[in-house]
């Protein structure tokens, strides 16, 4: 919990901050803390341990007053002074509660700021794993956040950016992912909202799942690591590259799940290319010493083929999780969880999506 303090509780020392500025251009006292960049560069001392961002700190109407020690902060618009933040505040709802008559609060837009020009409020958590606002999962509850959304008939609607992930902050066009936690404002007519949702926070997974143009693109990139699986299982370059060919020049829909396309690929390598029972067992025995040497003996071609999906980490659990940015699949969810670099590239893992098989 935020603790409030009154700005009239400042003696006249050191812990006073002038808001006044004279630019020396004719105006008289401009208050140069009405503008967010400034107010921005007033956290230069902001301590690395504090509790909140002082990014949204200053997107929220505060600047610094501290010494490099504690975490003052006061709010230009109501001079609210609020200190001792906690993890997990909400620096909006914080300023809500203890300055309910501010004007920046009421109506950003109309308070005299003068925000930033650009439209990121902040990143995402890159490693968060499900929703970062879980009760805004379902759509109609972002919905309903809009209600007092300042421009009801202009485009973005509401609903475009309900769809889109998005719930309303209350302030200005202000709007944040429930399921990454990016932010973004300053919205044009002409702006699409998927695109800006992916061109801000391309590793959101609620985009990754959701957005038709992006799936089209996921679904390019899980076939090609499930040809790079069966690639590396035993199959061979010309094997995945005709039953491929094949696929397109029969109007088949690509299989997008390893165990689907496996099946398939033996089914067409089988028509292509009937051999001899014992030619079937000899390729049974070289594709299992490959896959586990010490146990090559005894085993049956239904073994060789369940391990081929199953996880390269345990080797129990089946393929369920494609890592971002290099695009691997190679383990389970559960060791997943564990990792923070693929262990086939060694690349950091910034995004993780779950797979379903059947």
């Amino acid at each position: 919990m935020t603790i409030l303090e009154s700005a009239d509780s400042l003696d006249g020392g050191g812990d006073t901050h002038d808001c006044g500025h004279d630019h020396g251009t004719g105006q008289q006292n401009v208050d140069h803390m009405k503008y967010e960049r400034y107010r921005l560069g007033s956290f230069d001392r902001w301590p690395q341990s504090a509790n909140v961002d002082k990014n949204q700190l200053a997107a929220n109407g505060f600047y610094y007053i501290g010494d490099g020690s504690d975490d003052r902060v006061q709010c230009d618009f109501c001079k609210i002074i609020l200190k001792k933040w906690e993890p997990g505040d909400d620096i909006q709802e914080e300023h809500r509660k203890h300055g309910p008559q501010c004007p920046y609060v009421n109506d950003p837009s109309h308070a005299g700021n003068f925000p930033l020009p650009f439209r990121r409020l902040d990143s995402i958590n890159r490693h968060h794993h499900g929703p970062c606002h879980r009760e805004y999962r379902e759509r109609e509850v972002r919905f309903q956040s809009f209600y007092n959304w300042p421009h009801p008939d202009k485009r973005p609607t509401p609903g475009e950016l309900a769809d889109a992930g998005f719930f309303y902050l209350g302030q200005g066009d202000a709007v944040k992912c429930f399921y990454c936690g990016g932010m973004l404002r300053h919205w044009e007519e002409k702006d699409e909202v998927w695109t800006e949702h992916m061109k801000w926070f391309p590793l959101c997974l609620f985009v990754v799942e959701h957005d038709p143009s992006c799936h089209r693109d996921i679904g390019r990139h899980l076939r090609r690591t499930i040809s790079g699986i069966a690639l590396s299982n035993g199959y061979s370059d010309d094997e995945i590259n005709g039953y491929r060919q094949y696929i397109d020049d029969n109007g088949i829909t690509h299989p997008e799940e390893y165990r689907e396309f496996v099946n398939q690929l033996d089914q067409f390598r089988q028509r292509q290319a009937p051999i001899s029972a014992s030619s079937v067992a000899s390729s049974a025995a070289e594709t299992s010493k490959y896959l586990n040497p010490q146990h090559a003996a005894g085993r049956t071609d239904v073994e060789d083929q369940n391990e081929r999906y199953l996880c390269k980490v345990c080797y129990k659990n089946t393929l369920e999780v494609i890592f971002y940015p290099c695009k691997h699949v190679c383990c389970c969810k559960e060791c997943g969880d564990k990792l923070s670099n693929c262990p086939v590239c060694r690349k950091v893992i910034s995004g993780k999506l779950q797979l379903f098989f059947p």
